[in-house]
């Protein structure tokens, strides 16, 4: 609450207004708790910036409903830069082979970090796929939204007897990431 009274000290009374009309025009409640949330992204976007965020989904295939759904649910969403977005979806259509409506509607999926998460987990359950120590027809995107702690719990410490190297796998992985990552930062 602080940082958006501090936003809305620094932002234009045409700029809050706008926001404020945006995000009520959702059919959020100003009482609800997602509406104070998306208030605080719409007041950092500008117009035209925020019609192209909304653009970019519809290009992965949002329909109006459906975003509005997203935007009032998980509104940070709209923080993300097209290219994270679309790297995303291209990842779970092309990689995961997730189908577009599924992924739409999880959006939670958009949330979630390619390099950290998806990918390691992708990794992780192809290596089980293999070997056909998880079941066929396992619900992926279940996968990719349940915690780290139950994720290793189910599907790594369960199996390290079996497949010898997961868990240090798993975790080269995801550390490998955050390296070159930080290698990344540090040379800009």
């Amino acid at each position: 609450m602080k940082k958006l009274l501090l936003l809305a000290v620094l932002q234009s009374l045409y700029r809050i207004a706008y926001a404020v009309k945006t995000v009520k025009d959702t059919g959020l409640k100003p009482d609800a708790f997602s509406f104070i949330h998306l208030l605080r992204v719409v007041i950092q976007l500008t117009e035209s910036k925020l019609k192209k965020k909304l653009e970019v989904f519809k290009s992965l295939g949002w329909s109006d409903e459906q975003l509005l759904n997203t935007i009032k649910n998980y509104p940070i969403c709209l923080s993300y830069s097209e290219v994270n977005l679309r790297t995303k979806m291209e990842f779970y259509l092309n990689t995961m082979k997730f189908e577009r409506e599924a992924v739409i509607a999880t959006p939670v999926l958009m949330m979630l970090s390619l390099d950290n998460r998806i990918r390691p987990r992708y990794e992780v359950m192809n290596i089980l796929g293999s070997k056909k120590l998880v079941k066929d027809g396992l619900k992926m995107i279940w996968v990719m939204e349940i915690s780290e702690e139950r994720f290793l719990k189910i599907y790594v410490t369960k199996h390290v007897d079996k497949v010898p190297g997961l868990l240090d796998m798993y975790c080269s992985i995801i550390n490998q990431r955050k390296k070159t990552d930080r290698a990344k930062q540090l040379a800009s």
